[in-house]
């Protein structure tokens, strides 16, 4: 529980990373290959994140890269940013540092990539003591590491929650919201 699993339309497979294993937090990665029906075990060069629940991962299709924020480890909560690089013959882990003010550490929030703004829009989450309700951006225009910046959107903000579902429309550039613990509504 508490992992991800990601679309990677290009190569036929969704990655599946991290989460709660029996006992114990991974930071493993899987791929499963939904063309072949067949799953294998990544493990890449680098250093990368270390284990962790309830983070978001995301798809980087304009650099071909798995984006990883935040997320909660064994006491720890983490606002912490990592790429996974897709290209080329061996996948590799790097830390990234976004210029700008981050997000407070976080965890069971949701998140997107809209390549056509170059970004990652994250909603929500909960922090040590309370569910958040914000929005952020961590827009990879100006720089490979990105740039985080808080968003106000128009409208009535949903509540602060956690464990909501998230969904993207590149057509209408609309990010969709549903449910959440506690939650029925869609935004």
């Amino acid at each position: 529980r508490g992992h991800t699993a990601t679309l990677d339309e290009a190569r036929g497979r969704i990655l599946v990373f991290a989460g709660q294993g029996y006992h114990e937090l991974g930071d493993d990665l899987y791929a499963f290959d939904y063309v072949n029906s067949a799953v294998s075990r990544i493990t890449p060069a680098g250093v990368g994140p270390s284990a962790r629940q309830n983070h978001v991962a995301v798809l980087d299709t304009v650099r071909d890269r798995l984006i990883v924020f935040g997320g909660r480890g064994y006491h720890d909560l983490f606002d912490d940013v990592y790429a996974l690089d897709l290209a080329g013959v061996s996948p590799t882990w790097s830390r990234l540092t976004p210029s700008g003010v981050a997000p407070l550490p976080r965890e069971g929030h949701v998140a997107v990539f809209d390549a056509a703004e170059n970004r990652m829009i994250a909603f929500s989450g909960e922090g040590y003591y309370e569910p958040y309700a914000d929005t952020w951006e961590l827009n990879f225009s100006a720089s490979e590491d990105g740039t985080w910046r808080a968003l106000v959107p128009a409208g009535i903000a949903p509540e602060p929650r956690t464990e909501a579902a998230v969904a993207f429309d590149a057509a209408t550039g609309r990010m969709f919201v549903g449910g959440g613990l506690g939650f029925h509504e869609v935004h």
